[in-house]
């Protein structure tokens, strides 16, 4: 399984987000909430992001999206299948957002036509989030390109 690099999209979202209490670099979060994620990270993989709410988290790797919406339902995705991230407009207007700093819905699609639902915290946040995904679709949409020339 294909790594992006953490460094780069560590560097995206201090460019294109901005760091919560709750959400943004790994590094830069609370001693609870890195002991919190420990648990789903795999022997040798890096985080990158995560996020912590009350109910929903999310955790970005160099190789995983992993995410609970707090449905109760953990779903993980490999970031070498995905290939569109985007704001879902009409699920963050069902959660009350009436402008953009209030958007909080990611739409996730993956190479075999699947698409997910990533809810974050709405704000500067939601923005670095989206961000780095879009970055991680543009990276296998270029090495896609090569592998077909």
């Amino acid at each position: 399984m294909k790594r992006h690099n953490a460094s780069i999209l560590k560097a995206v979202f201090k460019r294109r987000g901005e760091q919560t209490s709750n959400s943004g670099n790994f590094d830069h979060l609370s001693d609870s909430i890195k002991s919190y994620f420990s648990e789903y990270l795999l022997n040798d993989e890096i985080p990158i992001l995560c996020e912590k709410g009350v109910s929903s988290w999310a955790l970005l790797t160099e190789r995983r999206l992993l995410w609970e919406n707090g449905d109760g339902q953990r779903k993980s995705i490999d970031l070498n299948r995905l290939i569109n991230a985007s704001v879902n407009l009409l699920a963050s207007t069902r959660l009350g957002a009436r402008k953009k700093i209030e958007l909080s819905v990611l739409r996730l699609m993956l190479s075999d036509g699947s698409h997910f639902e990533l809810q974050l915290e709405a704000g500067p946040s939601f923005w670095g989030w989206l961000n780095v995904l879009t970055t991680i679709v543009a990276k296998n949409k270029a090495i896609a390109s090569d592998a077909k020339d």
